[in-house]
């Protein structure tokens, strides 16, 4: 789970939906099985960026994404005949913006994109998508400490005027 899903689902809520969705019990250690509690959530993405820089796993070189022999967003989207996209997430361990690449914009323009900036392991790519979001109708709207909520100001200008009439 995000921290942004964690902010607003806590507690046996969470953990329940988290083994329904990932079928996996988060608070079970993968190695040993032995039980685990949370005992702190950090939110604050600057307090993760200095604890993850302490123990030196934030400035990791950036590696090459995994390379995947996958179609485009684009024929995906095509074989589900899916027109209009309210959320778009975007979370492919590090080919966030080789997917991103791959979708035609113009044609679905999601009102909600959700992407990750940050993969462990990876590193950082948040001024690449920064930057490529910067040319778009995208206002930044809010930064976990893994992920990017961009909002589609045109979509939302639309609601707004079709809310006045």
């Amino acid at each position: 789970m995000t921290c942004l899903q964690y902010r607003f689902i806590t507690g046996k809520t969470g953990r329940a939906l988290s083994k329904k969705i990932y079928e996996v019990d988060p608070l079970i250690c993968a190695p040993c099985s032995g039980k685990m509690k949370v005992i702190s959530v950090i939110e604050d993405a600057h307090i993760t960026k200095k604890t993850l820089t302490c123990l030196y796993l934030w400035d990791i070189k950036r590696k090459p994404p995994p390379q995947a022999n996958t179609p485009p967003a684009e024929a995906l989207i095509i074989c589900g005949a899916i027109g209009d996209i309210d959320l778009l997430d975007i979370d492919v361990e590090g080919t966030e913006l080789e997917v991103w690449q791959t979708f035609d914009y113009d044609k679905h323009k999601p009102k909600v994109v959700i992407i990750e900036y940050y993969t462990f392991g990876l590193g950082d790519n948040s001024e690449e998508i920064k930057k490529i979001f910067s040319d778009l109708p995208y206002q930044l709207v809010h930064t976990t400490c893994t992920n990017f909520i961009f909002l589609n100001v045109d979509s939302t200008q639309q609601s707004t005027e079709y809310q006045s009439l």
